[in-house]
């Protein structure tokens, strides 16, 4: 009989071309369902390493996951043991103790929908506020500080308690939803335009009415983001150096130009330039309020320079984080560096040559994960179940849209060796590639997240009564709820 024989797509999946693991835990409910030992097992299943570090979140979508003197903000559900589940000191301490682990990340996701003050909230192009906080705001940047050093300082001190081989290595701010977007009528309604982000382009725009060519319709964003109805449609092959030529061109052969009607080139030109100028500055104010949080955070500690990693969807321009990759990567720029890039592969063409990066193994990254369990957050919360969308969503209705998040999730995984053999050679090869390594991603089975979704205690709405929409607020159209939805969260 024949020997068998290896192929090179085959040889692709060994340690060598893969890299260093690490194992992320976007949210705490995943150690409801599975171990460390388990999670540890999964991984080496999908991937045929184990993981050498892990990723713990520093909070959850519905509060903090540690008390945070003098911050009167609401403990996570999740914070409190139940079943394999343990508190955040214990999961530090239970992964620290597994011989696999070498290094432990925190990651944070800093929305924080959770907090309820309104000086702090994104603020759309009319000027309707949202729950979720704006990164822009510097007070808003010393509150997410706070809460990632108070982390550092638990788990550095958990690790020396325990003696632990393991280390703290860095930190993981998630950018994929920094500015959330909407859109009515096919008006564009992006953020944020709260007062700091306002004086922020006054002061460092070429043109102080640079916002006000925003404040129109049709403006700069149409020629590259579309209402779809349920949800927007873009274009994100903008990479650092695009002109305003290629923007036309793009939109033309996208359809997105037929909202213009009589607008000439001309002015299709100038409208171009305006948003190339608005790209830019967004870019650099969410670049400053990242090193800003990553400075205070890390600030006096005795310990190695951790690690400043930001965690992005692998596209050239992702509108919902305002961050181009290009530039990040780009050693002329003239603003901080970050560490490392975390981004989902989408091309094996698609690397950076100057800054370390590893790929994501999960499609958009963490931006449909994020949205499940921020859904499950706000059907669990009272206020949110009566001040949001969902209010008007029957309980049963509700449970089907958090199944379809769930799902769709899910779905999007990308844990598997054949997905690992296309990424981008690692840091040393003859590209210019500087991968360094992969991140698996934690997540709820079908059956696990069926479960879940079933035995959640959903909050009462005091919209529908008895399964239906109270007279009181009048009937709506289904797909109008989803619609609602869709804005919050599926807009891109």
């Amino acid at each position: 009989m024949p020997t068998p024989r290896t192929f090179k797509y085959q040889e692709l999946t060994a340690p060598k071309y893969v890299g260093e693991g690490l194992l992320d835990i976007p949210h705490p409910l995943i150690l409801r369902y599975k171990s460390p030992e388990e999670l540890i097992a999964e991984f080496e299943k999908n991937f045929g390493v184990k993981p050498t570090g892990v990723v713990l979140p520093a909070i959850a979508t519905d509060g903090l996951m540690y008390p945070c003197e003098k911050i009167e903000l609401p403990l996570s559900r999740y914070t409190y043991a139940t079943g394999k589940f343990q508190d955040f000191q214990t999961t530090v301490a239970d992964f620290a103790s597994q011989e696999a682990i070498k290094t432990i990340y925190l990651s944070i996701e800093p929305t924080l929908q959770f907090v309820t003050t309104d000086a702090l909230h994104v603020v759309d192009i009319v000027g309707d506020g949202s729950s979720q906080v704006c990164i822009g705001n510097q007070r808003t940047q010393e509150l997410i500080s706070t809460i990632l050093g108070i982390g550092i300082d638990k788990t550095l001190a958990i690790l020396e308690e325990k003696k632990s081989q393991a280390k703290l290595a860095g930190a993981v701010i998630d950018c994929v939803d920094l500015w959330p977007q909407g859109a009515r009528n096919d008006r564009l309604e992006l953020t944020c335009f709260c007062e700091s982000c306002l004086q922020y382009f006054k002061e460092e725009s070429r043109s102080p009415e640079l916002i006000d060519k925003f404040r129109t319709f049709p403006n700069p964003w149409n020629l590259v983001l579309k209402d779809r109805g349920d949800g927007i449609g873009y274009i994100d092959d903008l990479p650092k150096g695009v002109t305003e030529t290629q923007i036309i061109g793009l939109s033309r052969q996208k359809g997105f130009l037929e909202i213009f009607k009589e607008t000439s080139e001309q002015e299709l030109i100038q409208q171009a330039g305006f948003l190339l100028d608005y790209m830019q500055l967004r870019h650099n104010q969410t670049v400053l309020a990242l090193h800003s949080i990553f400075d205070e955070a890390f600030k006096d500690l005795e310990k190695p320079e951790l690690k400043r990693i930001v965690l992005l969807e692998g596209i050239h321009y992702d509108w919902t984080s305002g961050l181009q990759l290009t530039r990040l990567d780009d050693p002329d720029e003239g603003i901080p560096k970050f560490d490392e890039i975390w981004f989902n592969p989408t091309s094996s063409d698609l690397y950076t040559r100057n800054v370390q990066f590893r790929s994501y193994m999960w499609r958009r990254s963490r931006y449909l994960i994020d949205a499940f369990f921020q859904e499950i957050a706000n059907a669990a919360d009272p206020v949110k179940r009566n001040t949001t969308g969902i209010a008007r969503f029957s309980e049963e209705d509700l449970r089907k849209q958090l199944l379809k998040r769930f799902l769709g999730a899910l779905n999007t995984s990308a844990s598997s060796l054949t997905s690992l053999a296309a990424l981008p050679e690692l840091q040393g090869g003859t590209k210019g590639s500087q991968r360094v390594g992969f991140v698996g991603v934690a997540f709820l089975s079908e059956e696990q997240g069926r479960q879940f979704i079933n035995t959640l205690p959903i909050a009462e709405s005091g919209v529908v009564t008895g399964g239906r929409l109270s007279r009181e607020r009048g009937p709506s159209d289904l797909l109008d709820l989803f619609r609602q939805l869709s804005e919050s969260k599926d807009s891109k």
